[in-house]
């Protein structure tokens, strides 16, 4: 009897234990001084045809741009998902400033593919490192919730600073 009542708190104990050791590697990175201009902004276009519920970041890693000034863009958006890309610099939107995006869409039957990393705030994503060569393309992390997937992609991000960039979600 007394064997049945601790096998589920050892569970939850270890369970507890391990967001907790998640989160705590992700708040050692650095956070950007400056959030990501004109997010509130891109939520609102976004939240009146998406279908699926709107999450954005709000911080980027010093780690990966170094400080520098960001803004949103509402790419697409409509009821099958949105497309928020991010830009270096105040007014540049030629693709060579493209910096990274957060996609949302009804989740797909297959599963996302790439090496499991845990969520700060629960749950699991999985990694998928950007090509580089002469530059480097997006490295994203995908993971579902609710029905819903989403990615967010960095321009040669490392997991961790994708883990920090996804600890600043906010739902709008």
């Amino acid at each position: 009897m007394l064997e049945q009542n601790v096998r589920p708190r050892v569970a939850a104990v270890r369970a507890a234990c391990t967001v907790l050791v998640a989160a705590l590697s992700v708040t050692a990175a650095p956070a950007s001084a400056a959030a990501i201009a004109g997010i509130a902004n891109a939520a609102t276009a976004v939240r009146r045809t998406a279908s699926v519920p709107v999450y954005l970041p709000t911080t980027i890693p010093d780690s990966v741009l170094g400080g520098g000034m960001v803004r949103a863009s509402v790419l697409a958006s409509s009821r099958s998902g949105y497309d928020v890309t991010f830009f270096e610099g105040k007014s540049c939107a030629r693709p060579a400033c493209r910096f990274g995006f957060m996609r949302g869409m009804p989740a797909p039957s297959q599963p996302a593919a790439g090496r499991s990393v845990p969520l700060p705030l629960g749950g699991t994503a999985y990694y998928v490192p950007g090509p580089c060569g002469a530059g480097c393309g997006p490295s994203t992390l995908t993971w579902t919730r609710a029905g819903s997937r989403y990615v967010l992609g960095l321009r040669g991000a490392d997991a961790n600073a994708l883990r920090f960039m996804a600890s600043s979600l906010r739902r709008f």
